[in-house]
C-alpha cells in the first residue's frame, strides 16, 4: 500500500467531513476552530485529528491507528514524536487523487500556506478529464490542482513566487508519488517557454481591491495587475488544440480582458452570497471564434463550477 492509498483510507474526504462536521472541504479550518478533539478519541478519528486538525495524540494509540502510514510521515518530517505524543508539523488534505500538504491550520501570518479554499475547488472541478501532454499551473501554491487531478499529464510544471508554498508542494508531490511534477519559483509565466496543452491560473485577489471579501487570504501586492499581465502574455505559450483555464475575480464587463482575442472564450460566472463576482474562464485560442457567458447558480448540491459548465 502506497502512502497515498493509506491516507485515502485514514483521512479520506468523506471521513474528514463527517468527523469534523464540515460542510465541504474548504470549510474544514472553520470546523476545526469550532470544536475540540473528543476524549477519549475513537481510534478511527485519531489520524484526522492529528494530520488534519493538528491535535497532538498519544504516540502508542496514534501509531496503532496510523499503521504503516506512520513511517513515511515520520521520514518526511510531517509527523514527529514529542515524548509520549505524536505531533503533526503540517496539515494534509487527501483530495481527489493526491495528498495536498499545507501549513498547520493554527498557523498565522501572511506567508502561511493555507488549506485549499473554494477557488481551488472551482478550478479543480473545471479541469479537462482527458490525458494531456504538458500542463503549466501558474501560481500553483501547494500544487492543489495538479495533485487533486492525478497523473493525467505526462509533464506538469507548477510555478509560484512563494518558496514556502513550493516547499509544501514538493512534500505533497512526494507523498502522492508524482515525480513528473516539476516545481519552479517564477513570476507568472517567466521561464515557462514552449507549448503547453493546458495552462491554469488560480489568481489572487488584488490587495487594493475594496470589494474583495475580508475572508480572502490569497491577495496580490497592490498594483501587481497579475490577471492583466497573465492574459496579455499567455497566448504565446498554448499548444495547437490547447486551452487556458483561469479562476479570478471578474468585473462588471466580463469581456473587458478579451477584446480582440482570437478563438473561443467561455466564461462561467458565479457570485457567492455577499461577495463580488468570480469566474472560471476557458480560452481555446485555436478553436473557431465563439463567446459564451454562463451564469452558474451555486447551491449545497453543487458548490463549485464544473467542467460541464464550460461546454455550452
Amino acid at each position: 500500500m502506497t502512502p497515498t492509498d493509506a491516507l485515502a483510507r485514514l483521512i479520506g474526504e468523506r471521513a474528514v467531513l463527517a468527523c469534523l462536521g464540515a460542510s465541504a472541504p474548504s470549510a474544514v479550518p472553520a470546523a476545526v476552530a469550532a470544536r475540540a478533539m473528543p476524549s477519549p478519541c475513537p481510534p478511527a478519528a485519531l489520524p484526522i485529528w492529528l494530520l488534519v486538525a493538528g491535535a497532538d495524540v498519544d504516540a502508542g494509540a496514534g501509531a496503532r491507528a496510523l499503521g504503516p502510514a506512520l513511517a513515511p510521515l515520520l521520514a518526511a518530517g510531517l509527523v514527529e514524536r514529542k515524548g509520549d505524543l505524536l505531533h503533526a508539523t503540517a496539515a494534509i488534505a487527501r483530495l481527489g487523487a493526491g495528498a495536498v500538504v499545507v501549513d498547520r491550520l493554527d498557523a498565522r501570518g501572511a506567508e502561511r500556506v493555507p488549506w485549499p479554499d473554494d477557488s481551488s475547488f472551482h478550478l479543480a472541478a473545471s479541469l479537462p478529464g482527458a490525458a494531456l501532454g504538458a500542463w503549466l499551473d501558474v501560481g500553483t501554491g501547494a500544487a492543489v490542482a495538479p495533485l487533486v487531478a492525478g497523473s493525467r499529464a505526462a509533464h506538469v510544471r507548477g510555478t509560484d513566487v512563494s518558496a514556502a508554498a513550493l516547499a509544501r508542494a514538493a512534500q505533497g508531490a512526494a507523498l502522492s508519488g508524482r515525480p513528473e511534477l516539476e516545481l519552479a519559483r517564477a513570476d507568472l509565466l517567466d521561464g515557462s517557454s514552449g507549448a503547453w496543452d493546458l495552462i491554469t491560473f488560480n489568481a489572487p485577489v488584488p490587495a487594493d481591491d475594496p470589494s474583495a471579501p475580508a475572508t480572502v487570504w490569497h491577495r496580490a501586492p497592490p498594483g501587481a495587475a497579475l490577471v492583466d499581465r497573465f492574459w496579455q502574455a499567455v497566448g504565446d505559450l498554448v499548444a495547437p488544440g490547447g486551452e487556458v483555464l483561469t479562476h479570478h475575480a471578474i468585473g462588471a464587463d466580463p469581456w473587458a480582458l478579451h477584446a480582440g482575442r482570437a478563438g473561443a472564450v467561455t466564461i462561467a460566472r458565479y457570485t457567492p452570497a455577499g461577495e463580488r463576482g468570480f469566474a472560471i474562464t476557458r480560452w481555446q485560442p485555436h478553436a473557431a471564434p465563439a463567446r459564451d457567458l454562463v451564469e452558474v447558480a451555486l447551491s449545497p448540491g453543487r458548490p463549485y463550477v464544473h467542467r460541464r459548465d464550460l461546454r455550452s
